[in-house]
């Protein structure tokens, strides 16, 4: 999967980043991918984010709170997840302002 996120400012140098992350790293919970700082050694992206990446199994739960005036936004790449009580199936994506994702 590949996803663009645009810079937070104009005329930046552009970089390229990438890292292989084997399920096991992701398999039951929350992996920071990418983040401005280059946190827990995610990628680091010109922009006030932080992108997680999760492998789950049937009845695996994982959770995050949004801090106020944050935003989420999932997408998923196989199967069908219960987010709040509402199923997202594969290829759904779902912006989100609530606080528990």
């Amino acid at each position: 999967m590949q996803i663009w996120i645009l810079p937070e400012r104009k005329n930046l140098t552009p970089g390229y980043e990438q890292k292989l992350l084997a399920p096991q790293d992701k398999q039951g919970k929350l992996r920071l991918v990418a983040s401005r700082g280059g946190d827990d050694g995610s990628v680091t992206v010109n922009q006030d984010i932080a992108l997680y990446a999760s492998v789950l199994e049937k009845d695996e739960e994982v959770s995050y709170e949004l801090t106020e005036g944050r935003h989420a936004w999932l997408q998923i790449i196989r199967g069908s997840l219960d987010v709040n009580g509402e199923i997202l199936k594969k290829a759904t994506v779902q912006p989100s302002a609530t606080k528990r994702c």
